[in-house]
């Protein structure tokens, strides 16, 4: 398990009601801190993400164990059965549909989109590629991969190659779900799903900085 929980990192990164800014701050969240971008003090915390975020990152770490570096020798894990190295999969591509979902809702909110019409956009895109190939275009005005591109540009997270691995990732799971016992998942699966948890989280992040953002 990680030292701290996703649930306690998750906090940290928070909402300017005032531009729609997000900001990362590792103090605890109280009314007054102060936007970075627009500098409007906050009158009540406001944490960007929601607890099923979490919730999904925390199950990942639960099934991806770490070496106890608290104990002397260190206790290495043993290696993950089939049955774990599945379940990280298939929690990573929900924490992936979580994410953007939650992207896309703020971007219809900015819109000011009826929710009839937001409901509607989302049934008739179900799909992670439908809604990154489609929706994601019509609400953001720029091509998924374009915008990739564009967040990726002096960023320490390789974007671009998270963005890919999530998309395999998803279509690894539908194998799974269509192919059953049949299909072996290649072997590194699980550690890359752990390793793009971060990158992921931060890939929505800087969407939603560039796209999501009030004009000062």
């Amino acid at each position: 398990m990680p030292r701290q929980s996703w649930f306690d990192a998750l906090q940290m990164f928070r909402l300017c009601a005032a531009c729609g800014h997000v900001y990362h701050d590792n103090t605890p969240s109280v009314p007054g801190q102060q936007c970075p971008r627009c500098h409007t003090e906050s009158a009540s915390p406001n944490p960007y993400f929601v607890a099923t975020i979490s919730d999904v990152a925390d199950l990942i770490a639960k099934f991806y164990q770490l070496p106890n570096l608290d104990v002397h020798p260190t206790i290495t894990p043993p290696p993950l059965s089939r049955a774990n190295a599945l379940a990280i999969l298939v929690f990573f591509c929900t924490l992936g549909e979580i994410l953007l979902q939650h992207f896309l809702e703020r971007a219809m909110q900015k819109l000011d989109l009826p929710p009839d019409v937001q409901q509607r956009l989302l049934d008739d895109n179900l799909f992670t590629k439908q809604r990154v190939q489609k929706l994601f275009p019509t609400l953001c005005g720029v091509k998924w991969n374009d915008a990739i591109k564009a967040i990726s540009i002096n960023s320490p997270d390789n974007f671009e190659s998270t963005a890919s691995f999530f998309l395999d990732a998803s279509e690894h799971r539908n194998r799974l779900l269509h192919l059953g016992n049949t299909w072996q998942p290649p072997l590194d699966i699980a550690k890359q799903c752990f390793e793009h948890i971060a990158p992921l989280i931060n890939l929505f992040v800087a969407l939603h900085n560039i796209y999501l953002v009030r004009k000062l």
